[in-house]
C-alpha cells in the first residue's frame, strides 16, 4: 500500500493552493478585462441608439410631414375640382344678359325665351336663341328670295350679339367669384387650421365637343321642308322625353355656307348629364371654334393654390369641369312670333250721300222713261232761253210739233177775236192741235204741276228738242242735258227720286263691290246722266261675305247697298275655296310658336273672330299652348295685351313676297247687273235696283267682274313676323254708264 511522503502531501497542498491562487489571479484579471470591454460595448451601443433614435425621429418627422402635405394635396385638390365644378354649375344660370342689348335693339325680338324672366337670357337658355336663329334660316332658305336671306343673317347676327355677351362674361373673369366662394368654403384642414385655397389666376375656358347635342331639340314636324332633309346641324343624339334630335352645338347655322361669317353656334351642354371633371388634356384641345368670339364656352379650368402652414411649402391642383344642362331641355321655337291677318289695307267710306234708294219716282224712269219723251218747244221769248214750252208724250210724240204747225197758219184763214176759237187770229182750225192733244200735258215753268196757258201755247214756234233717256250720253247736247231743263222738268212734275241711307250698319263700311253699287246709285240719285267705271282703276278692298250668284238690288224691304256681312278670317277662306294651302302654310308657322299647336287648335281660332273691313288681326300664342287671334285695336286699348303691342311697331311686309310659295286663291263673281246696277229678272225674278223699270243706267258697258282673293305669304321670323294671310277685293272690266232709266 502506498504510504504518500508527508513533506511531499504539504508541498502538494501548498501546490494546489497556490494553484489555486494563481488562477483566482488569473480569474480576477479576465473579469477586470471583460468588464472593461462590456463597458465599451455599452457605450458604443447606447450612440448607436441615439443615432439610430434621431434617424427614426427625422424619419418620423419627414414621414408627418409627407403626410401632412400628401394629405393637403389630395384636399387641395378636391377643394378645387369642388371650386371649379361650382363655377362650370355657375356657368348655366349664375348671370344674365337683359334683352335688348344696348345699341342692339333688334335683340328685343329674342325676348320670350328666358326662363325666371322673359328677358333675361343665361347659358341654358342661349340655345333658345340659336334655335330661334336657325328656324328663321330654314325658313329663308326655303323662301329662296333675297330679302328673306338678308334678314336670316341679320338675325344670326342678333343672336351672336348675345352670344358674345355671354361669352365676355364667362372669359373675362365672371366665373372667378363662383370657384372662389366654394374655394373658401372649404379648408384643407392638413395644411393647417389657417390655410385658405386660393385661385391662382383667372379660369381658363374651352370649347369642347363639337358636333355634340345642346339642350334644344327639334321637331322635324315644325320645320319647313326644305329643312327636314339638313341635319349638318344636328347632333346624333336625341331627347330622352322626345325622342326628336338635338341641336348641334358648335356648329355654324347661316343660311348659305357663303354667309358663315353670319354663323351663330349652339353651345353642347350634354342634355341628362351633370356638370363634371375632364381631364387636362381634353380641356386643352378644346379651342375656340368662333373667330369672332360670339360663342360661349362650356369647359372651365381653374387653379387652386395653397401652402402649408409650418413648412411654407406652397401645392397647386388643376382641375378642368364641363358644363352640362341636366334636365333643362327645350323645344326649337319662336314663341314671340305672330302672324298677321289682314283684310283689305283699307276700306271706302262709312256712308255715301243721296244714295237712290227708291227711283220710282225719278224723272228718267217716268217722263222720260222710254217710250216716253219730253218734248220742248223753242223759247217763247227769244230773250229768255228758260221760257219754253214742254210736254210728256209716247213716241212718236208731236204735240209740241202740232201747236208750231198751227201756230204757223196764223193769219191765212177767217180770223176770230176769241182766244178759245180754232180759228183764233186767222189759224187754221184743221190743225188745232186740242183735238188730239190735252191741254194738261203741256207744262211751263218749274212750279209743281204748273200748266202752260193757252196764250202761251199759241207761242210755241217750233220743236227745240224731244228728249229720252236713251239719248243720253256724252255726245248729247242742248236742251236735253241742260241741268236747268232736267231740274225745272223734275220739279214740275214732282219726281225726286228717294235718296236715303246707304247702310244699315255705316260703321262696317263697303267692300269694293258695295262702293261701286252705292256710288253709281248716288250718281242716278244726283242726276248724273253718264260716267265711267273702270274696274281696275278703282283700287281694292278687303271682303266681306255674300253669295257671289246672288242679285243684290236695293228694294223697299232692304234699301241699303252694304248688303254683304263681316265674316271670320275661316268664313273668308271658305268664300273664295282653294285654300287647303294656305291653311297648311299658317298651321307650320303656328307650329314654329309652339309645336304643341294643332290644326284644331288652329280652326276654332280662326272662326272665333270677324275682321272688319281694313282691320288687322294678330295670331299668337299668349301662353304655351294657347293660340289668340286678337284685332289691332284691342291690341291698343286693352291693358292685358301691354306686353304685345310692340307687334303694332313692326311695319314690314313679309319677307316672302316675292317667293314661289306665296299661296292665292281667287274667286270671281259678277258685278255688273248683279251688285252693280243691277236688272230686273237677272237671277230668276229679282227686282231691279231701287224699284226702276229695268235698271238704273240701260246704257251699259263692259260687264265689271269682281274677285275676291286670299293670299297667304310666308315670312322668314324676320322681327318675329311669320307670314301674313291677307284678304282683297278687286274688280276688272266696265266702261261708260249712260242712258239713265
Amino acid at each position: 500500500m502506498f504510504n504518500p511522503d508527508p513533506i511531499y502531501m504539504e508541498t502538494a497542498t501548498e501546490t494546489a493552493r497556490k494553484s489555486i491562487s494563481a488562477r483566482k489571479f488569473c480569474n480576477s484579471t479576465e473579469t477586470a478585462t471583460e468588464t472593461a470591454r462590456q463597458r465599451n460595448t455599452r457605450g458604443a451601443m447606447t450612440g448607436i441608439v441615439a443615432i439610430v433614435a434621431l434617424v427614426i425621429m427625422l424619419l418620423g418627422i419627414c414621414f408627418f410631414f409627407a403626410a401632412r402635405i400628401m394629405g393637403g394635396s389630395r384636399e387641395l385638390d378636391n377643394i378645387t375640382d369642388s371650386a371649379v365644378l361650382n363655377a362650370a354649375k355657375y356657368s348655366l344660370n349664375g348671370f344674365s344678359v337683359t334683352l335688348p342689348i344696348q345699341g342692339v335693339q333688334d335683340t328685343k325680338y329674342f325676348i320670350g325665351l328666358g326662363r325666371i324672366s322673359a328677358d333675361k337670357i343665361d347659358l341654358l337658355t342661349y340655345n333658345r336663341v340659336v334655335a330661334q336663329a336657325y328656324l328663321v334660316t330654314a325658313n329663308a332658305r326655303e323662301l329662296g328670295v333675297n330679302e328673306a336671306e338678308k334678314h336670316a343673317n341679320m338675325v344670326c347676327l342678333h343672336a351672336s350679339r348675345i352670344g358674345k355677351a355671354l361669352n365676355e362674361e364667362l372669359t373675362k373673369g365672371g366665373l372667378d367669384p363662383a370657384f372662389d366662394e366654394m374655394a373658401s368654403a372649404n379648408l384643407p384642414k392638413m395644411l393647417g387650421v389657417k390655410t385658405k385655397v386660393q385661385r391662382l389666376n383667372s379660369l381658363e375656358c374651352a370649347y369642347l365637343r363639337p358636333g355634340s347635342s345642346t339642350n334644344v331639340y327639334i321637331d322635324p314636324s315644325i320645320l319647313p321642308s326644305a329643312a327636314i332633309s339638313d341635319s349638318s346641324v344636328l347632333s346624333s343624339s336625341k331627347s330622352a322625353t322626345t325622342g326628336m334630335p338635338f341641336l348641334a352645338g358648335y356648329v355654324p347655322i347661316a343660311v348659305t355656307d357663303a354667309k358663315k361669317n353670319h354663323a351663330v353656334m349652339g353651345v353642347p351642354l350634354f342634355p341628362g348629364a351633370r356638370p363634371h371633371l375632364i381631364n387636362y388634356n381634353e380641356f386643352k384641345s378644346g379651342t375656340n371654334p368662333d373667330e369672332n368670339n360670339a360663342t360661349p364656352p362650356n369647359a372651365f379650368s381653374g387653379i387652386g393654390t395653397g401652402r402649408d402652414s409650418d413648412s411654407g411649402f406652397v401645392l397647386h391642383a388643376r382641375s378642368c369641369a364641363l358644363s352640362a344642362a341636366v334636365d333643362q331641355e327645350f323645344s326649337a321655337q319662336i314663341p314671340q312670333g305672330f302672324i298677321r291677318i289682314v283684310n283689305g289695307k283699307g276700306r271706302y267710306g262709312s256712308s255715301v250721300d243721296e244714295v237712290t234708294v227708291d227711283g220710282s219716282n225719278d224723272l228718267f224712269n217716268n217722263e222720260l222713261y222710254t217710250p216716253n219723251q219730253i218734248e220742248v218747244s223753242k223759247p217763247l221769248d227769244p230773250m229768255d232761253p228758260d221760257s219754253t214750252v214742254f210736254a210728256c208724250t209716247t213716241a212718236p210724240g208731236g204735240a209740241i210739233e202740232a201747236w208750231a204747225d198751227y201756230n204757223a197758219t196764223r193769219g191765212q184763214y177767217p180770223s176770230s177775236t176769241r182766244m178759245g176759237d180754232s180759228n183764233y187770229g186767222g189759224r187754221d182750225p184743221n190743225k188745232d192741235p186740242r183735238k188730239k192733244w190735252a191741254l194738261n200735258i203741256f207744262r211751263y215753268g218749274s212750279t209743281p204741276n204748273r200748266d202752260a196757258t193757252l196764250a202761251q201755247l199759241m207761242e210755241i214756234s217750233g220743236v227745240d228738242a224731244v228728249c229720252t233717256s236713251t239719248m243720253y250720253d256724252d255726245a248729247l247736247e242742248g236742251p236735253c242735258v241742260d241741268d236747268l231743263n232736267l231740274s225745272k222738268w223734275a220739279n214740275n212734275y214732282r219726281r225726286n227720286g228717294l235718296v236715303g241711307p246707304s247702310s244699315s250698319n255705316p260703321s262696317e263700311g263697303f267692300c269694293l263691290a258695295e262702293y261701286l253699287k252705292a256710288d253709281l246709285l248716288a250718281k242716278r240719285g244726283r242726276g248724273v246722266k253718264c260716267f265711267s267705271i273702270n274696274g281696275a282703276g278703282v283700287g281694292s278692298s278687303g271682303m266681306k261675305l255674300f253669295n257671289y250668284e246672288q242679285a243684290y238690288p236695293i228694294t223697299a224691304e232692304f234699301p241699303y247697298c252694304n248688303f254683304a256681312r263681316l265674316g271670320t278670317p275661316w268664313e273668308l277662306m271658305e268664300q273664295v275655296g282653294g285654300c287647303e294651302e294656305h291653311f297648311k302654310g299658317l298651321l307650320q308657322r303656328c307650329r314654329e310658336i309652339d309645336r304643341n299647336i294643332t290644326a284644331a287648335q288652329l280652326e276654332t281660332v280662326l272662326k272665333s273672330s270677324k275682321i272688319w273691313l281694313g282691320e288687322t288681326q294678330y295670331l299668337f300664342c299668349d301662353t304655351p299652348g294657347h293660340l289668340v287671334i286678337v284685332s289691332e285695336g284691342e291690341l291698343k286699348t286693352q291693358s292685358k295685351w301691354a306686353d304685345r303691342k310692340w307687334m303694332l311697331s313692326v311695319k314690314i311686309e313679309p319677307d316672302g313676297r316675292k317667293s314661289s310659295l306665296v299661296r292665292t286663291a281667287s274667286k270671281t263673281f259678277p258685278i255688273s247687273g248683279y251688285i252693280v246696277n243691277v236688272k230686273a229678272g237677272i237671277e230668276g225674278d229679282n227686282p231691279p235696283d231701287a224699284g226702276f223699270h229695268d235698271q238704273p243706267y240701260t246704257g251699259e258697258p263692259e260687264p265689271i267682274v269682281g274677285e275676291d282673293i286670299a293670299t297667304w305669304i310666308p315670312a322668314s321670323g324676320y322681327k318675329n313676323l311669320l307670314g301674313e294671310l291677307n284678304f282683297e277685293e278687286r274688280a276688272s272690266g266696265g266702261g261708260r254708264y249712260s242712258s239713265p232709266n
